[in-house]
């Protein structure tokens, strides 16, 4: 009996749930809405005026906003008595002559007696034309009779809503032909006369659409002719049996770590001089690259192997520059004599891990938190190996004695990481074999006959393909990967990049595209070399310099040829950069366009055609 009279108390809950949510879905739904003029009475200021305002009709209400875009609510006013079921009335006022008008077609709704605020018993109301008004009214309608229905289901009692018995309209069709049309002065939806700019997403959801079944097309098109190719790759094309060589060298990049670590804890012990270490340590960070280069030119390693080699190499490289950098800081205030060391003892902690500058602000003004960094830990004390090895494990290239760190890793966020970078890879796999493949090798006889029409149809053919890979590229690396190793070494700052996709400028691009490099390039190249009473132009192009040979040394020993395409794409970009920041200030003025410019020109045409030159090389 228990049992019974518990599972009858279960079924009333969930039925009473079930009409909650049905009352709740319903209210939020939305039976008009547009912009209206409603009518208002200026005491204070000796006239009246029509203002305009956004209105939405829903069940049992109608809300009232400034604008479209400013979603702020005027006012809310109930459509129903919830006492009495008494409904509102809607009154179209009767007009002696059509010209009075004015062209509106005004409409009043006298609300129920329940409105605590009188100043809204009654409001006045205009619409653009009288389809328009009758629209809302019959929604007004609409909207009263499923607010009674909803009312009558869970209480039978309720009255029926007269409505639609007392109230409904006869749609009039008058037959005058002399009855007026244009009535006011109007202009042109999309004319630049337009106070209140049209709601163009019409046309932007069309560019979707055509965008999608374009390249949909284009999928269906490589599939007719090709069929599936990715499903025909082989290991063995791509890896051959000389790349253990490569394997182990790239077990050898972590002998320069610990190289790294010995040579420091032996300077802070002073069993070195200052400027021996610094020696040994830029020829331990010479080495390397210059191993990896050595060994995968001679063996004539595979691309992949080759190139994962390398860029491990060139990672380790500046992590142990930036090592021994911060550390030769340390070592110098610390081994100061004992009167000064104690003024400037608190300067460690800024040299350690807080340099700024304005070019490095990567907040966005939304609320910026600063973290605490872990427990500080002074020099030498940091000399360890432990710590040198959570460094190198860090996604950071920036050294620092102690880092913002997280309490605890979670497990279930970690493994929903790891899947999507498992599908990401899938999809930059499928992306290359299947679409850039095909059309890198389609241009072989355009390349070697020099047909320029041919070389620009596929290069705009290679252009969509070749963006999607790069993008997958950025999630899988910048997004999944980095996010997946601070989460494991409980590395905090995780500020791995910033809206470089709204990007005006090329300059922008470069310092939210990749913040760890960034942050690197300017701590150890930027800020010394203006140190050293270098001018900011001439200590940008040295940035610029550095890392374009840096991104060189990878693609070129990666194809075993040494080329110079990304060296010299970087380096264009310099009055590149100057150019954009005219158009942007001068032409453009902080619009849309400089986006565009540097979405056509960084990787619709760029991308595509520094790809196209290697693969000229390897095809000639």
């Amino acid at each position: 009996m228990v049992k019974k009279t518990t599972l009858n108390n279960n079924v009333k809950t969930l039925k009473s749930e079930i009409k909650r949510l049905r009352l709740e879905l319903h209210q939020h739904k939305v039976y008009k809405s547009g912009i209206l003029l409603r009518y208002r009475e200026t005491i204070i200021m000796g006239f009246n005026e029509w203002k305009p305002r956004y209105y939405e009709i829903r069940c049992n209400r109608l809300v009232c906003y400034k604008s479209l875009v400013e979603r702020d609510v005027r006012f809310e006013l109930p459509l129903i008595n919830d006492d009495t079921s008494e409904t509102a009335h809607v009154i179209i006022p009767q007009m002696e002559n059509e010209n009075d008008s004015h062209g509106r077609f005004e409409f009043e709704i006298e609300f129920p007696s329940n409105i605590s605020n009188k100043s809204f018993h009654l409001i006045k109301l205009s619409a653009e034309s009288e389809a328009e008004r009758n629209i809302w009214i019959d929604s007004l309608e609409t909207s009263m009779q499923d607010a009674l229905d909803d009312r009558r289901k869970d209480d039978p009692a309720t009255p029926t809503s007269p409505t639609n018995k007392s109230k409904k309209r006869r749609k009039h069709y008058d037959g005058n032909l002399t009855k007026l049309v244009h009535k006011v002065e109007r202009c042109s939806l999309l004319s630049s006369e337009n106070v209140n700019k049209p709601d163009l997403r019409g046309f932007f959801n069309l560019i979707l659409v055509v965008a999608i079944a374009t390249n949909f097309r284009l999928i269906v098109e490589n599939f007719i002719k090709y069929g599936i190719i990715f499903h025909k790759f082989k290991m063995s094309d791509y890896i051959k049996t000389s790349d253990m060589d490569c394997i182990i060298c790239f077990v050898e990049l972590f002998l320069h770590i610990i190289i790294a670590w010995i040579l420091e804890l032996f300077a802070s012990q002073k069993k070195i001089e200052r400027a021996m270490a610094t020696s040994l340590h830029g020829f331990n960070c010479c080495l390397c690259l210059a191993i990896p280069i050595a060994v995968t030119s001679h063996t004539k390693a595979s691309l992949p192997i080759a190139g994962f080699v390398l860029s491990m190499s060139v990672v380790i490289f500046m992590k142990i520059v930036s090592y021994a950098h911060t550390n030769s800081a340390l070592r110098k205030i610390y081994l100061k004599p004992r009167s000064t060391s104690d003024d400037n003892n608190k300067n460690n902690e800024i040299v350690a891990f807080d340099e700024t500058d304005d070019e490095n602000d990567q907040g966005d003004g939304e609320g910026e938190k600063l973290m605490q960094a872990s427990e500080a830990v002074q020099y030498p004390d940091n000399v360890t190996f432990k710590n040198i090895g959570i460094f190198i494990l860090m996604p950071t290239l920036v050294y620092q004695t102690s880092y913002p760190r997280t309490e605890r890793i979670r497990k279930r966020w970690l493994l929903t990481r790891f899947l999507e970078l498992g599908v990401c890879i899938a999809l930059m796999f499928v992306s290359h074999f299947q679409f850039v493949r095909p059309t890198l090798e389609n241009a072989k006889d355009a390349i070697r006959n020099k047909n320029a029409m041919k070389l620009l149809e596929r290069l705009l053919k290679l252009a969509i393909p070749s963006l999607i890979t790069w993008l997958l590229l950025f999630y899988g690396l910048f997004h999944l990967w980095l996010n997946i190793l601070a989460e494991i070494t409980c590395f905090g700052d995780r500020l791995f990049y910033t809206h470089w996709w709204n990007a005006k400028r090329l300059d922008q691009y470069w310092r939210c595209w990749n913040i760890p490099v960034h942050n690197w390039l300017l701590r150890h190249v930027y800020f010394p070399v203006l140190g050293a009473g270098v001018g900011k132009t001439m200590a940008g192009l040295i940035v610029f310099i550095i890392s374009a040979a840096l991104h060189e040394l990878i693609a070129s020993g990666a194809l075993n040829q040494l080329r110079v395409w990304i060296f010299m794409g970087m380096l264009f970009q310099l009055p590149a950069i100057m150019i954009t920041s005219y158009l942007d200030k001068k032409i453009f003025k902080g619009s849309e366009l400089g986006n565009v410019l540097f979405w056509f020109f960084f990787c619709i045409v760029g991308q595509p055609m520094i790809v196209l030159l290697y693969y000229a090389d390897l095809a000639l």
